[in-house]
């Protein structure tokens, strides 16, 4: 092997190191928020260095059309938080008790 390929495989092996390291300290970050409290999640996203989403949500179940709509809405948002499970911090509230 020439100094140039010894080089090149350095620097592979160096990135890959690095690369490790890196998504060791985000997984840390990514744990999920396990608060029951709106507020404690609340103050947790908006002091995390990561970009939030905060999505609220009703379950009306008062006709079906009603009911059919916020199934959808519900579930297009938890698609939506799911795709960007990595690089945003999500807060989905769907709970009456905490409506303003």
């Amino acid at each position: 092997m020439n100094k140039r390929n010894i080089i090149i495989i350095s620097i592979v092996f160096i990135s890959l190191i690095t690369l490790f390291i890196v998504k060791t300290f985000i997984q840390n970050e990514n744990k999920p928020i396990s608060f029951t409290d709106l507020k404690t999640q609340y103050n947790y996203i908006k002091t995390s260095s990561k970009p939030s989403i905060i999505i609220f949500s009703f379950d009306a179940d008062c006709c079906e059309n009603t009911k059919k709509f916020f199934n959808d809405y519900n579930s297009m948002a938890r698609k939506l938080m799911k795709n960007y499970e990595g690089k945003f911090i999500s807060l989905f509230n769907n709970e009456l008790k905490y409506r303003f």
